[in-house]
């Protein structure tokens, strides 16, 4: 219930409490694309993409993880306009709530 429809979750856990977790279901609770961070450190865990291009698109998320990076460094990454790439950029903005192209989430 705590990710239904949610852009990305933050995990408060030690690193052994992951092995259990169902990550499939958690995924599929949340809007597409999905991006689990780590609320420690604010890393990227993982991500689901579907639809169009995914394959292409899904090499950037497996970098950032690689490399340990966060929403931030992200977001502050250069994605040229217009493409499906650039979703990404603007993905990680809206999970920092900073991203302009999206209108406010009413509370």
């Amino acid at each position: 219930e705590a990710v239904d429809g949610a852009d990305a979750a933050l995990i408060l856990t030690e690193w052994t409490s992951f092995a259990t977790l169902d990550w499939q279901k958690l995924v599929s609770q949340m809007r597409k694309p999905a991006w689990l961070f780590d609320a420690e450190h604010g890393r990227l865990l993982g991500g689901a993409i579907v639809g169009t291009q995914a394959g292409d698109m899904i090499g950037e998320i497996a970098l950032a993880i690689e490399m340990g990076a966060d929403a931030s460094d992200i977001g502050k990454t250069i994605h040229p306009h217009p493409t499906l790439g650039e979703s990404i950029g603007m993905a990680a903005e809206a999970a920092l709530g900073i991203c302009t192209d999206l209108p406010p989430r009413k509370r």
